[in-house]
């Protein structure tokens, strides 16, 4: 026999309020490559899609061949963010 049933009722829990330091980390990255990558976004709708279009389509968007380098230096703390990429691409459908 089955029996469907009100699920338990929930403790609420009090809210606990505590002061936080900002966020101080630093983050550089002296230098990140990439190469060769295939990255793919496609909505459902567009699953397994070989189409071309003559503009990007988000909902469809296939790079081939990507070669991406990046430095980054960001200060959270400070709102501070600096990135310097560079990319090239063989194939764009």
């Amino acid at each position: 026999m089955s029996k469907i049933t009100n699920p338990p009722e929930e403790e609420v829990m009090k809210e606990v309020v505590t002061e936080t330091e900002p966020f101080s980390w630093k983050i550089n990255v002296s230098e990140l490559n990439l190469k060769n990558i295939n990255f793919k976004h496609q909505s459902f709708a567009n699953k397994n899609s070989t189409a071309y279009y003559p503009q990007p389509e988000m909902d469809d968007l296939r790079l081939d061949s990507l070669n991406l380098s990046l430095t980054a230096d960001v200060n959270v703390a400070s709102n501070e963010y600096q990135l310097k990429y560079r990319s090239s691409m063989l194939n764009r459908t």
